[in-house]
């Protein structure tokens, strides 16, 4: 994958290859795609990622599979290790 190189981006579907991320369930998911590019543009492996409202998850997914640190948190818990 590339990183988008315009100010428009679209990203139709939540996930990008065969691993799911975040809870498609959850309302106001964002989509991987989304996450993916914002890590890559403005982190490196080993940066921590810190998200105060991580809903479903996704940003979380991505970051680790980023191989970045995460810390993740949400008053309305939707997954375990949240």
């Amino acid at each position: 994958m590339e990183i988008e190189s315009t100010t428009l981006w679209d990203f139709p579907r939540q996930n990008y290859g065969d691993t799911p991320h975040g809870n498609n369930k959850y309302n106001g998911v964002t989509p991987a795609l989304v996450i993916w590019n914002l890590l890559q543009r403005y982190t490196k492996e080993g940066d921590l990622v810190v998200d105060p409202m991580c809903g479903s998850g996704t940003t979380i997914d991505v970051a680790k599979e980023l191989k970045r640190k995460v810390i993740g948190y949400d008053l309305n818990i939707t997954r375990p290790e949240i």
